[in-house]
């Protein structure tokens, strides 16, 4: 009698393993790793700035946050699950918790306090283990320091209060309908944006960077690509039309895509293999609407990224979009709708942002 044996997913080819996954995964965000504690530590004490304590502070600071989230996971599941010993060393030894600790340290200030990093990191984890992934933990937590600093305090030495506008000091940029001199004059040019030659210091302002990451983890299969390509294309299109109606040039739309973290998040944040669709067509529809979201999100409300809570906003409906995946191989004509619909909520938002600007 044959014996079937049930497992949890992902379920992926013998050739590329969920260990040749992460580690793929971790190597494509070496270079980010690097230029973070460039910018926040080699180049300051090359310049003098800072002594050679301080330079390794950033370091520290990745350190703790890593560590933070393996000890958030330990806990929660002696806790919940009533792991120890060898079992939770075990379990523990299996964990992506690296990749939480790595990625919300580079989307945060250097200037962020420690205890809000390790309580984010805390927070991180238990989300993950709480929805098993399907929401993005990494936004979470950053999501929880600025809803935690923005309530309980009003000024601090270390972090503004508009934590957003110091992480990428183009924000307040951003829903602006100004010239190129003042949205880009002031920090140079184009490239200026694209090299990450910003007064920010956290490590997602390097498009360049961002862009090697994705051709790496398209080589060795780890993400694919209709996500980040349909989403940051989805906000180019968009803001091309917008800018169209002032009669901006071709400099508009690429502002928009290369400021607000949009490749990072594109890449390492949407197109997470648990958190994303696994359907061709339901990932096309979740990248449109992720494009869709972060233009509503950066010109129609205070927040001027747009591109965190659009991620967070569409991750509850991921199983929206893989079942009309699963439809359209079927039916092609169900595919009609929401591609309409979307359309039609495009042209509604362009009409409704060019007019209030």
């Amino acid at each position: 009698m044959r014996k079937f044996t049930v497992t949890k997913a992902p379920f992926l080819n013998h050739w590329n393993s969920t260990h040749k996954m992460k580690s793929h995964f971790l190597l494509s965000l070496c270079p980010l790793i690097f230029y973070y504690l460039y910018q926040n530590g080699i180049a300051p004490y090359l310049a003098k700035t800072i002594s050679f304590s301080k330079m390794l502070f950033p370091f520290f600071l990745l350190i703790i946050s890593i560590f933070s989230c393996y000890v958030g996971e330990g806990l929660f599941r002696y806790v919940i699950y009533h792991q120890k010993g060898y079992e939770l060393k075990q379990t523990l030894k299996k964990s992506d918790c690296i990749f939480s600790g790595i990625l919300l340290i580079l989307i945060l200030p250097i200037q962020t306090p420690i205890f809000l990093l390790v309580i984010a990191c805390f927070t991180a984890v238990i989300i993950k283990m709480i929805t098993g992934g399907r929401i993005n933990p990494t936004y979470v937590g950053f999501l929880f320091i600025v809803v935690f600093y923005s309530l309980t305090m009003k000024s601090t030495e270390g972090l503004d209060l508009d934590i957003q506008n110091k992480i990428f000091p183009v924000f307040s940029s951003l829903k602006s309908l100004g010239n190129y001199e003042t949205l880009i004059a002031p920090y140079g040019n184009l490239l200026s944006f694209f090299w990450g030659i910003l007064s920010s210091k956290v490590g997602t302002t390097c498009v360049f960077l961002c862009i090697l990451s994705f051709l790496y983890l398209i080589l060795t299969h780890v993400i694919k690509w209709k996500i980040p390509i349909f989403y940051i294309g989805t906000v180019f299109f968009v803001t091309f039309l917008i800018g169209k109606s002032q009669h901006f040039g071709i400099w508009y739309p690429i502002f928009q895509i290369l400021c607000g973290g949009i490749f990072f998040g594109a890449i390492f944040m949407a197109s997470d293999p648990i958190s994303s669709p696994v359907t061709s067509i339901g990932q096309i529809l979740y990248a449109i609407s992720l494009g869709l979201a972060t233009v509503f999100f950066r010109y129609l409300t205070p927040y001027s990224g747009g591109v965190l809570p659009s991620v967070l906003l569409m991750n509850f409906l991921v199983p929206f979009f893989d079942r009309i995946g699963s439809s359209s191989k079927i039916a092609i004509k169900k595919i009609g709708i929401p591609l309409i619909t979307l359309f039609t909520m495009a042209i509604m938002m362009i009409s409704y942002i060019t007019a209030i600007y």
